[in-house]
Formats: structure tokens, C-alpha cells, sequence
């Protein structure tokens, strides 16, 4: 399942990761932020652009920043966040 999402997944340790996780959630190539304790997972389908946004936003700074594999719990919140309310108000 979670090969066939494809998803890429980032962690960032160090300071003011709320805000780096705001920041970067409209970040064309960053699908998914999510702070878990000291870190912040970022996902995304598209590797090559999350990469590049991450580095980006993270240059210069004392971020750290390592490719991790991406675990059960950032698959489970991206599905969720991407799943159809089947018990809503229909539109």
C-alpha cells in the first residue's frame, strides 16, 4: 500500500517547525506536513519538487534535514486528508 502511493518523506528537526509546517503546506510539492514531537514530516508524491522545496525553505538555517522512509502513520494521515466524507451533507 504504501509503495503504491508513491509518497516521499522528509524530516526536519529544530526550532519553529509549526511555522516552517504552515509555510510550506501551499509549496507546490509538498503534499503533506505533519509534526510529530521534535520533528516535522513533510510528503509528497512529486520527489524531485519536495526536495527542492524543502531545500529550499530550510537553506540557511539549522534545520536538519534527512530523507526518511515514509511510515505508517504519514500514509494513514494522507489518506484521510484525501478521502471522500461518505457521511456528510449531500451537495
Amino acid at each position: 500500500m504504501i509503495d503504491s502511493l508513491d509518497l516521499a518523506t522528509w524530516s526536519i528537526q529544530g526550532e519553529h517547525l509549526s511555522e516552517l509546517s504552515e509555510k510550506l503546506r501551499d509549496t507546490p510539492g509538498v503534499d503533506q506536513t505533519v509534526v510529530f514531537g521534535s520533528a516535522l514530516h513533510a510528503s509528497g508524491r512529486d520527489h524531485a519538487a519536495l526536495e527542492r522545496a524543502l531545500r529550499q525553505a530550510t537553506g540557511g538555517t539549522q534545520l536538519r534535514l534527512q530523507q526518511i522512509e515514509t511510515g505508517l502513520e504519514d500514509v494513514f494521515i494522507y489518506l484521510m486528508s484525501h478521502s471522500r466524507d461518505n457521511f456528510g451533507a449531500p451537495s
